[in-house]
């Protein structure tokens, strides 16, 4: 079974109150995606395979690592908010593997920053907007199509 919508809400409310703290608006429209430049994705691999996508703006990153590390967001630096974004698409991609069928694995967080991503042989699953600062946040999920090959993510 896929997770829902539904489900990436209830989710992402869950992580965020409980890590940051910050408000968080839910079923926001949908964000110009050229603004979210700052992307993080964790895999899960197993019974159930797809991946979790974190995306922001570079703003709404800063505020995250500030909140994360209860730090001046402006003196947040690229380590830094690469760790907060990956370990929030870590805590929302574990949650998120508790609902699909296992045994199965989260890989580690991965940060981009930059313009939109594509995943080959990948389809949309779920998807919800927020909006967290007056900035706007994605969170989707990623469904591996079926029959086609496991990307090889540099793992031996």
């Amino acid at each position: 079974m896929d997770p829902t919508s539904e489900d990436i809400n209830t989710l992402t409310v869950q992580v965020w109150e409980s890590v940051l703290g910050l408000p968080l608006e839910q079923d926001a429209p949908d964000p110009d995606v050229k603004d979210l430049q700052v992307t993080s994705c964790v895999h899960i691999t197993g019974g159930w395979e797809g991946s979790v996508l974190v995306r922001c703006t570079r703003e709404l990153a800063h505020t995250i690592t500030g909140s994360m590390f209860d730090m001046d967001p402006s003196e947040a630096t690229t380590d830094e908010i690469a760790d907060a974004i990956g370990e929030i698409a870590n805590m929302i991609g574990g949650n998120v593997k508790s609902l699909v069928p296992g045994p199965s694995q989260l890989s580690l967080p991965w940060v981009a920053d930059g313009g939109e991503l594509t995943f080959l042989d990948s389809e949309p699953c779920a998807f919800s907007n927020f909006v967290a600062s007056s900035q706007p946040l994605l969170i989707s999920v990623l469904r591996r199509a079926p029959g086609s090959p496991i990307p090889n993510l540099g793992a031996s």
